[in-house]
């Protein structure tokens, strides 16, 4: 999981500089997102990303307030 603190294109301002990716391709990163998350929150009895978890020592979920995309 990546931990992000701001846009990194160098000029945000412009649209035109943001990369884009077709819609027909989005659902990789739409499976990613949510096996992070099921990592971060995920019961470690239950599902493989909680179990995951576990198994690097934190069994308790996290506190998960905010997803920005």
């Amino acid at each position: 999981m990546g931990v992000y603190s701001g846009i990194s294109i160098a000029n945000y301002s412009d649209l035109a500089t943001w990369p884009v990716v077709p819609e027909a391709d989005l659902q990789p990163y739409i499976d990613e997102a949510l096996n992070e998350i099921e990592f971060v929150i995920g019961d470690a009895k239950t599902t493989e990303g909680g179990r995951l978890r576990a198994s690097l020592g934190r069994t308790e979920p996290y506190q998960l307030k905010l997803i920005e995309m």
